[in-house]
C-alpha cells in the first residue's frame, strides 16, 4: 500500500468513526415528544370552560381538546390537577425588544432631498422630502433584539404573543407580530406588517415640524406626496425618454398600502379630542384607523361606536388620588421602606422617559420639578385644596380608570397593551383592579385573546385552545383574575416553560436583602450570571400575586380623609362650568332692556331664538311651544363680542422654524376644554378669531370659533365662515428680542421681511401658472406630468385668489405702508391690520387700500417699536 492510500484508509476510518455520532445528534434535535396535560380546567374561550380536560400537543399545533381525548403512550404527561389553562395572552402593542433610540440627524438627512439653509432665504414651497418624524419603511422586526430576561418576564404573566411596534413618529413604521419563544426571528414572526404607526409626534430631533399644528401639515403633505408618487412613476412608464427621472423614495413607497387600505393605521390618541383629530385626519385620505392607547376612548364611544374602530388600550393611569384611597393601599404605602418597595414597584424595570405630549399642555402644579418631599407635598394638599375639589379629583380618576368598563358596558371591543406599563406586573395588577370595579371576567379574557387575535388578522391560528390552533396555553394555579394565581406552565409554539414560583420566591426574598445591605433599589451584580430563561428572569419583579390582605377590607374607606373638610373657600370645578339650562338653540329672553346696537334699544322688550338664530325682537311676542324661557327682567341684552385678535382654546399657536408656514391651520388644534373659553364667555364674548402666532411674516390659516365650553371642535367652528390667514412684521418676526436669534433663521431684518412675501408671492404666481397649464392641456387631450400639490403654496395662491383673507400683526407706520405696497402689487387686499398701533398716522393711506383695524385700547410701550402708539389711535383711525 502507498503512502497516499494510507492516508486516505486512515481518513476513511476516522469518518466511518464519527458517523455514528452525527446521525444520532440529527435524530435528537427533530425528535419531539407529544406532550399532554391532564385533569385540568380549560378555559377554551371566553366563556367556554371543560372541567377536567385534557390538552395535548404536538410540534407546535394543539392536537386534541376535551374530556375524552386520547393521549399517545409515548407522550409527556403533566398532571394538571387544580390548574387552569387558558389561551395564551396576547399583548395587542409592545416595545419588547426595541430599543429606545432616536434617529439622528445625519441618518434623517440621508433619506431627503436637497435641504436650503433656512439662513439663506425663506422656503416659499415645502421642501420636496422633509423627513422628520417621517419613517414608514422602518420595520419593527428590523429593530427587534432578543431580550431572554423581558421575554421570560411577559411569559410569566400568561402572555406568549406580542405585537412589537417602532417608537415615536409621525409615521413611524410598521408592526410585526410575534411569538415570545425566543427562537431565532426568522421563526417567532407570525405575521408581518400589521400596522403603520402614527403619532401626533415627530419623535426626533431636527427643526420643522416643531408644534402640533405643522405635525398635522406634514401628516397631510407626505400622503399627498405619496399619491402623487404612482402618477409620475406610470408617466414615466408611459413616458421613458420625457423629463426628469423620478426618485426612488422608500417613504412613499411604504405609504401606499396605506392609500389603498390595504394596511390599517395605528394611530396613538389618548385623550378624546386627540381621538377625534386622528379619525377626521385619516378620513381625509380615507385610511383604516385603529386606535393605541385610547384612555379617554368612553368620551368617544359615539364616534368609536359608528366608525367601528379597532381599539388597543392602555392600562397605564395617573397616580391615584389620596382621598377616596382604600385603607389597603395606604397601609402598603405605610408599612414601606426606603429599602422595601411597594407591592406594584418593579426595581428591575426602567421607567420610559415619555415625550412631553404636544397635545396635552402642562397643568398647574403637574410635571414640574419640585424640591419639596413626597410628605410636604401631601401635607399641602390637605391643607389648601377643599374637599369639593379633592372629590373631583377622585371622580376623574375614577372616571379614566373606568375607561375599558365603560367601553365594555357599551359594547364596543377592544385589546389590550402593556407599552405604557413598567412591566407585565403593573399590567395585571390593574386589570385585576378594573375586574373588581366591575369589568367582567370573559370581557378582560377576550381582551388578551379572542379580540387581539381577530384584530391582529390571528383568528384561527390565535386566542383560543382549539384543535388545529397554535399551541399557546398558560397554565395558572388558580384562575387568572385570582391575586393569589401563580404561572405554572406556558407553552408558546409547543415550546414548553416551566415557571418555578418557589425558586423565584426565595430569589426575591434573597434579593430584597441584598438591596437593604446595599442601598435603596441596590442590584447585586451577580444576580443575572446565575440566571436562567424563566428560572428567575424577573428576580426583583415584586410579584403582587404574594400579597397577604385577607385581612383588610378592601372596600373600606379612609374614615379620617372622608370626615376633613378642609378649607371652606369657593372653588370651580369642571362641573361648576356645564350649563344648567339647555336650550337646543330655542329660547326667548324676556322683559330685558334689549340693546340691538344696528336698530335701537327697547325696554322690557323681548329675544326670541329658534334653531339659534334671532327670529323677532321686540314686545308681547307670543311664546311658542317647547321654547325655553329666560327672564331677563331688570338686565340688559346686548350682542355677544367679538374678540378679533385672540390665541385661546387651541393647543398649537406658533410653528416659528420657518418664516413661511401657510398650510399649517389653527382649526386643527382646537381644545374645547381650555377654561380660558368659559372665562371668556362669563366675560360676554360669545365669538373669537383664533389666530396663528406672530413669530413669522406668513404664519398659519386662523379659525372662526362660536365659544362652546365643552363641546365638540366641529361645534365651535363657526360653519362658512371666511377663511383668513396670520402675517406678521416687526421685532416678533426678525426675532430681534432674542440674543441667540441672528443667523438662526431668514430673515434678521424688516428689509428680509418684506423680501420673504415677495419671494411667497412669486413662487405662489408660478404655481398657480403650471397648474393652469396643466389643466388646460389635460383637457384637451395631452397626456402630461401632474404637478405636485404644495400645501404652503396652495394657501398663498389662495390668497392671490381672494379666498384667503390676510390679516396681519404689524406696528410701525413704515412697515404697514410697505405691506400695503406688496399686496397691491400682487393684487390683493390686506384684510384687517391687527395692533396697527402707529395706524393714526398713516389713517388715510389704509383707508386707500381698504384694510380694516384692530387696535390696542389701552396696551403701549411694553418694547421699542410699541413707544409711537397713543390713546387716540381708535379714535382717530375712525375719523
Amino acid at each position: 500500500m502507498s503512502y497516499r492510500q494510507a492516508i486516505r484508509c486512515r481518513m476513511f476510518r476516522v469518518l466511518l468513526a464519527m458517523c455514528p455520532i452525527v446521525v444520532q445528534t440529527t435524530v435528537r434535535a427533530e425528535f419531539e415528544t407529544p406532550v399532554a396535560v391532564t385533569n385540568l380546567t380549560i378555559v377554551t374561550e371566553p366563556g367556554t370552560t371543560i372541567e377536567s380536560g385534557t390538552i395535548v400537543i404536538y410540534k407546535g399545533r394543539i392536537v386534541a381538546v376535551g374530556r375524552d381525548v386520547e393521549v399517545p403512550p409515548h407522550a409527556e404527561r403533566i398532571d394538571g390537577t387544580g390548574l387552569f389553562a387558558y389561551p395564551g395572552f396576547i399583548d395587542a402593542m409592545s416595545y419588547i425588544g426595541i430599543a429606545d433610540e432616536k434617529r439622528s440627524e445625519d441618518a434623517r438627512l440621508r433619506t431627503e432631498d436637497v435641504n436650503p439653509d433656512v439662513r439663506e432665504g425663506p422656503l416659499a414651497a415645502t421642501r420636496q422630502a422633509n423627513r422628520r418624524g417621517i419613517r414608514p419603511q422602518a420595520r419593527a422586526i428590523e429593530q427587534y433584539v432578543i431580550d431572554k430576561d423581558k421575554l421570560a418576564q411577559h411569559r410569566k404573566r400568561g402572555f406568549t404573543t406580542a405585537l412589537i411596534a417602532p417608537r415615536g413618529g409621525i409615521f413611524g413604521g410598521t408592526s410585526d407580530l410575534i411569538s415570545l419563544s425566543g427562537v431565532p426571528i426568522r421563526r417567532s414572526v407570525l405575521r408581518s406588517a400589521v400596522g403603520m404607526h402614527v403619532a401626533f409626534s415627530a419623535g426626533e430631533p431636527g427643526r420643522y415640524p416643531r408644534s402640533l399644528l405643522a405635525v398635522f401639515a406634514q401628516f397631510r403633505q407626505v400622503l399627498l406626496d405619496a399619491q402623487r408618487y404612482v402618477k409620475v412613476r406610470k408617466y414615466h412608464e408611459r413616458h421613458p425618454f420625457e423629463g426628469e427621472p423620478s426618485a426612488v423614495d422608500a417613504a412613499l413607497d411604504a405609504l401606499q398600502p396605506l392609500l389603498r387600505r390595504g394596511l390599517p393605521v395605528v394611530f396613538e390618541a389618548n385623550s378624546e379630542r386627540e381621538i377625534r383629530r386622528a379619525h377626521k385626519l385619516c378620513e381625509e385620505f380615507n385610511l383604516d384607523v385603529h386606535i393605541s392607547g385610547a384612555r379617554e376612548a368612553h368620551k368617544a364611544i359615539d364616534l368609536l361606536t359608528d366608525a367601528r374602530t379597532p381599539l388597543i388600550v392602555s392600562l397605564k393611569f395617573d397616580e391615584e388620588p389620596e382621598y377616596g384611597k382604600k385603607k389597603e393601599d395606604k397601609k402598603k404605602k405605610k408599612h414601606a421602606t426606603p429599602d422595601e418597595p411597594d407591592e406594584d414597584d418593579e426595581a428591575d424595570e426602567e421607567t420610559e422617559e415619555e415625550e412631553p405630549s404636544l397635545d396635552e399642555p402642562e397643568q398647574p402644579g403637574e410635571g414640574k420639578e419640585t424640591t419639596d418631599k413626597p410628605s410636604d407635598k401631601k401635607k399641602e394638599r390637605k391643607i389648601y385644596e377643599p374637599l369639593k375639589v379633592r372629590k373631583e379629583r377622585r371622580r376623574l380618576w375614577d372616571e379614566k380608570f373606568d375607561n375599558v368598563i365603560r367601553l365594555h358596558q357599551a359594547g364596543v371591543p377592544f385589546a389590550l397593551t402593556t407599552k405604557d406599563s413598567k412591566s407585565p406586573a403593573e399590567f395585571f395588577k390593574n386589570l385585576r383592579r378594573l375586574i373588581e370595579r366591575g369589568l367582567p371576567e370573559e370581557a378582560a379574557l377576550a381582551a388578551l385573546t379572542t379580540t387581539p387575535a381577530e384584530m391582529l388578522g390571528m383568528k384561527g391560528q390565535l386566542g383560543a385552545i382549539q384543535q388545529g390552533y397554535r399551541a399557546n396555553v398558560a397554565i395558572f394555579s388558580a384562575p387568572f383574575t385570582d391575586k393569589k394565581a401563580k404561572t405554572r406552565y406556558v407553552f408558546v409554539d409547543g415550546r414548553k416553560f416551566e415557571i418555578d414560583q418557589d425558586k423565584e420566591k426565595d430569589k426575591k426574598e434573597d434579593d430584597k436583602n441584598k438591596r437593604g445591605k446595599k442601598g435603596s433599589h441596590a442590584k447585586d451584580a451577580g444576580a443575572k450570571d446565575s440566571k436562567t430563561d424563566d428560572d428567575d428572569a424577573d428576580a426583583e419583579d415584586v410579584d403582587d400575586q404574594d400579597v397577604e390582605d385577607d385581612d383588610i377590607d378592601a372596600e373600606e374607606v379612609d374614615k379620617e380623609v372622608e370626615e376633613d373638610k378642609g378649607p371652606t373657600f369657593a372653588a370651580e370645578i369642571k362641573a361648576d362650568r356645564i350649563p344648567k339650562t339647555r336650550t337646543g338653540g330655542d329660547v326667548i329672553i324676556q322683559n330685558g332692556t334689549v340693546v340691538t346696537v344696528a336698530g335701537g334699544t327697547f325696554d322690557n322688550a323681548s329675544v326670541l331664538i329658534r334653531r339659534g338664530k334671532i327670529t323677532k325682537i321686540g314686545r308681547g311676542i307670543e311664546v311658542p311651544d317647547g321654547v325655553t324661557i329666560i327672564d331677563a327682567t331688570g338686565r340688559y341684552v346686548i350682542p355677544g363680542f367679538v374678540d378679533c385678535h385672540s390665541h385661546l382654546g387651541t393647543d398649537g399657536i406658533n410653528e416659528g422654524t420657518l418664516s413661511i408656514t401657510a398650510e399649517v391651520r389653527i382649526a386643527d388644534t382646537i381644545n374645547p376644554e381650555r377654561t380660558g373659553i368659559f372665562r371668556a364667555v362669563a366675560g360676554g364674548t360669545t365669538t373669537h378669531h383664533v389666530m396663528h402666532g406672530s413669530a413669522n411674516p406668513i404664519g398659519g390659516q386662523n379659525a372662526i370659533l362660536k365659544l362652546k365650553y365643552g363641546r365638540s371642535a366641529d361645534e365651535m367652528l363657526l360653519s362658512n365662515a371666511p377663511k383668513t390667514i396670520k402675517f406678521a412684521l416687526g421685532e416678533n418676526v426678525i426675532q430681534s428680542n432674542r440674543d441667540s436669534s441672528r443667523g438662526k433663521r431668514y430673515p434678521n431684518t424688516r428689509m428680509g421681511v418684506e423680501a420673504v412675501i415677495r419671494e411667497a408671492f412669486e413662487t405662489a404666481l408660478a404655481y398657480k401658472a403650471k397648474w393652469a397649464d396643466y389643466t388646460k392641456l389635460s383637457q384637451a387631450g395631452k397626456d402630461l406630468l401632474v404637478p405636485r400639490k404644495d400645501l404652503r403654496l396652495e394657501a398663498l395662491a389662495a390668497v392671490l385668489d381672494g379666498d384667503i383673507t390676510v390679516h396681519s400683526h404689524c406696528y410701525r407706520s413704515d412697515e404697514i405702508l410697505r405691506l400695503l405696497a406688496v399686496a397691491e402689487d400682487y393684487g390683493f387686499r390686506i384684510g384687517v391690520l391687527q395692533h396697527v398701533l402707529e395706524g393714526y398716522r398713516i389713517a388715510p393711506e389704509i383707508a386707500r387700500h381698504g384694510a380694516s383695524a384692530s387696535t390696542f385700547s389701552n396696551f403701549w410701550a411694553y418694547k421699542i417699536e410699541a413707544y409711537g402708539a397713543i390713546a387716540h389711535n381708535a379714535a382717530l383711525m375712525t375719523n
